[in-house]
């Protein structure tokens, strides 16, 4: 799960109104959510490292290479399926929740 509960705090309170002899009360809860920081480092920063990575690693390579064609097109393909990944396991927290 990407988003955990941090804290429920809870609050009551009683009002008297002069019209009514009994009082009211109301309960107020906030919840607190902090989020999971290691999803965004896997889903996000990794790829943009990658990717960077290999875009630098081809642009060494002499342009009539025919092997930079491919390093560029395995970038790509590591995108992919890193993003497919991603949605496959943020469906599968969604259904365990």
């Amino acid at each position: 799960m990407v988003v955990g509960v941090a804290d429920v705090p809870v609050e009551e309170s009683l009002t008297r109104y002069s019209c009514c002899e009994t009082p009211f009360s109301s309960v107020v809860f906030s919840v607190h959510l902090r989020r999971k920081p290691l999803y965004y480092v896997i889903s996000l920063l990794v790829p943009s490292i990658l990717f960077s990575v290999l875009t630098l690693l081809s642009l060494t390579l002499q342009p009539g290479c025919s092997e930079r064609i491919g390093l560029g097109l395995y970038a790509i393909i590591i995108i992919i399926i890193n993003e497919e990944i991603n949605v496959a396991f943020s469906q599968k927290n969604f259904k365990d929740t």
